[in-house]
């Protein structure tokens, strides 16, 4: 592996790293150390890429930002034109819930970090704003956005109380806002 200037790739390796190592092990154990060993790079590698943890923190974030957005295209494109929007986002909340938990609890480690980081503000406003987007094209602007909350909420109640939302509650909960 090349290292150095001539290693167009580190910075991204870097960044790899970092999101690995939220999802991984959370939020909390990010640290250019941490990161400089994931990625096979010097210390001070992470840190002429990455003046700070904040910095680090937010490319990886939009690392994970891309991989939802491929993952909420997909989800879009199985809906097909006459799908009921809210038994799919039930189905979206219960699939997050069952499939891939633990990557769910650190995304949104990573998402509310923002609540002590501006710094990282963006990014999870732009994160955010994914699931809205695609909610937009089934319906009006202020209900994607009231959906959006909606699932949002399901979601860190269900992480933070270890109880998944009833599914026919939750669908009719999303029906109420879609009306």
């Amino acid at each position: 592996m090349a290292r150095g200037p001539t290693d167009p790739g580190r910075r991204d390796r870097i960044a790899a790293a970092a999101l690995e190592i939220a999802l991984g092990q959370g939020v909390h154990a990010v640290s250019h150390r941490t990161v400089a060993a994931a990625a096979g790079v010097p210390l001070g590698s992470t840190t002429y890429h990455f003046r700070t943890l904040d910095d680090l923190l937010s490319v990886a974030m939009g690392q994970a930002g891309q991989s939802y957005r491929a993952e909420l295209e997909i989800w879009e494109a199985k809906l097909g034109p006459g799908a009921d929007l809210a038994e799919a986002i039930a189905d979206h909340i219960a699939g997050a819930l069952d499939h891939d938990r633990a990557r769910v609890v650190a995304e949104y480690e990573l998402y509310l970090a923002s609540i002590r980081r501006p710094q990282l503000a963006p990014a999870s406003a732009s994160w955010a704003a994914q699931f809205t987007r695609v909610l937009e094209r089934r319906t009006d602007p202020p209900t994607a956005r009231a959906l959006t909350m909606l699932a949002d909420g399901a979601l860190m109640h269900a992480l933070a109380t270890g109880t998944d939302p009833d599914r026919d509650e939750l669908v009719a909960l999303l029906r109420r806002v879609i009306a």
